[in-house]
């Protein structure tokens, strides 16, 4: 029983589907939780020096990224590891 099957995917539709503005409101969802935790230990910094997040959308996929956005935040994750540790609250 079913050695016979073979399964097409539509790759157009799978990537209509992976850029769908509602999956980029997802994924920017989790972004941003990300980016909340990593910005919750920095005190006193400037909006351009706190963690950043955006998500653009591909040929492929819509990919979502969360990184340093000023001389605070870099100084913040070098020396405490913050964007690795912030990952756990994207996945709540």
């Amino acid at each position: 029983m079913g050695k016979n099957i073979r399964v097409r995917i539509n790759y157009k539709g799978a990537n209509a589907v992976r850029n769908d503005p509602a999956v980029q409101q997802e994924l920017l969802s989790i972004a941003g939780k990300i980016q909340d935790a990593a910005n919750s230990g920095l005190t006193g910094a400037s909006s351009d020096a706190m963690y950043q997040a955006e998500v653009e959308p591909g040929r492929k996929r819509a990919r979502a990224a969360v990184w340093t956005g000023g001389y605070a935040s870099i100084r913040d994750n070098a020396r405490n590891n913050t964007l690795l540790r912030s990952l756990d609250r994207g996945r709540s």
